[in-house]
């Protein structure tokens, strides 16, 4: 939609990609590199994360996350991240 718009915008996961692996305990809080930068924060149904982010993991990225009830617990892939 934004880029329907024109609007020039650096989309990131800011380290939480789901290809990375990085566990959620890798992922560092301190946010202060964006202090001086204009940011919009997209925010989604958690719910709607969670089942999105299991069919990324296993069809698009092809990397082996077990049961979706496992997935959304895993601390790579699951809901807390």
């Amino acid at each position: 939609m934004l880029d329907d718009l024109g609007v020039d915008a650096a989309y990131t996961h800011d380290g939480s990609d789901h290809k990375d692996l990085r566990d959620i305990t890798q992922i560092s809080a301190d946010k202060s590199r964006y202090k001086r930068q204009r940011i919009l924060f997209l925010t989604r149904d958690p719910r709607d994360t969670a089942v999105s982010g299991y069919f990324q993991v296993n069809k698009r990225h092809g990397l082996e996350a077990g049961p979706i009830s496992d997935c959304i617990r895993s601390p790579k892939h699951g809901v807390e991240k």
